[in-house]
């Protein structure tokens, strides 16, 4: 918690169709916290819980909007009091055809 704000946002614009993963590196393995992808109106696609490892990994299937693209937003979330870690996340994207 910073401040009293447990939650931060990032997002990342794909026009096609396939798998984004996302991989979560904290510094402090010990900091409970989840990683959830959501879509552009904030649908929940996948969450990823503190499971002791360094890293967390939330992958979900995507496609593009209307428009042809497709937001998505990457929720990193302190789930308890206390919970702080350094952190770094990455973004990766496979075309698949469904």
């Amino acid at each position: 918690f910073d401040n009293g704000d447990a939650t931060d946002y990032r997002y990342v614009v794909i026009g096609q169709r396939g798998l984004l993963t996302v991989t979560c590196h904290f510094d402090n393995v010990t900091a409970k916290t989840s990683v959830t992808l959501r879509d552009a109106v904030g649908n929940v696609l996948a969450t990823q819980y503190h499971n002791g490892a360094p890293r967390q990994v939330a992958t979900a299937k995507v496609k593009p909007g209307p428009d042809g693209t497709g937001r998505y937003y990457v929720e990193v979330k302190a789930l308890e009091e206390g919970a702080i870690s350094e952190y770094s996340c990455q973004a990766d994207f496979a075309a698949v055809v469904w």
